[in-house]
């Protein structure tokens, strides 16, 4: 075991030395004339580009990489209080959970032979001010998609309007572009 953690790092100080070597005699202007271009001669037709995503095994998978990313931030706004009162509060959370369930529930399109169908996650909710006895005035959602080519942005941006739009307004929910 000894030998092979002197093995690994003796390869790691090789190519480390490479690339800082590499990166001496290399031109660092990177330009579109330069990237578009090679020092060496070689024109690239096509080319794969590696991602840490896998299976079972690095390099166990081949993906086609073009499905969209949207992100989306939902503020609902409601009135602070302590929870001793509850008619002179309007819990955010409250307000907000039908409609963040029935936008987690939407069938957002099909998918198709190259891309699974478009989800929907919601990535970070925060409220409240760390007190248990009080209702927060705000509640913030952070959510994403990943969407397939069946789907884009301006469909979903709408939709998600629209979703919001059929239960009472909630927040600041800009327009669709």
């Amino acid at each position: 075991v000894e030998i092979m953690n002197w093995g690994a790092w003796g390869i790691a100080a090789a190519l480390a030395l490479w690339m800082g070597a590499d990166l001496l005699r290399v031109n660092r202007t990177y330009g579109e004339d330069y990237l578009l271009s090679s020092e060496e001669g070689e024109i690239i037709d096509a080319c794969v580009v590696g991602e840490p995503s896998s299976q079972h095994a690095l390099g166990d998978m081949i993906k086609i990489g073009r499905r969209g990313s949207l992100t989306g931030k939902l503020t609902v706004h409601g009135v602070q209080g302590h929870v001793a009162y509850p008619h002179k509060v309007e819990n955010p959370i409250l307000r907000a959970a039908p409609v963040l369930a029935r936008l987690a529930a939407e069938t957002w399109d099909e998918g198709n032979a190259d891309f699974p169908p478009t989800s929907f996650q919601i990535s970070n909710i925060n409220a409240g001010t760390g007190a248990t006895n009080v209702v927060p005035g705000t509640l913030d959602v952070v959510f994403n998609f990943r969407y397939c080519t069946e789907s884009t942005d301006a469909q979903l941006r709408q939709r998600v309007f629209e979703g919001v739009a059929r239960g009472k307004p909630i927040g600041d929910l800009p327009e669709p572009a």
